[in-house]
């Protein structure tokens, strides 16, 4: 690691867009610590940023269709 290089913690949720639960706990542990920031990130927006990198785009795609790209069950 170089003497420029800066570490930054984010702790984030990783959820599929329907999770009615996910917002709800991101938001609970940003209200009760405030020092670093929470994030909550879907599965499908994580899978978009990861498949731009070429050393990752095949295995997002297919984290894609195993996990997002796939119908939900009633």
């Amino acid at each position: 690691m170089s003497a420029n290089t800066r570490t930054v913690q984010l702790p984030s949720l990783l959820s599929r867009e329907d999770d009615p639960v996910a917002r709800d706990v991101v938001e609970g542990l940003a209200r009760v610590q405030t020092s670093v920031p929470v994030a909550w990130w879907t599965l499908s927006s994580f899978f978009d940023v990861a498949s731009q990198e070429p050393d990752l785009s095949d295995w997002a795609d297919s984290m894609r269709a195993r996990y997002v790209d796939v119908p939900r069950s009633a």
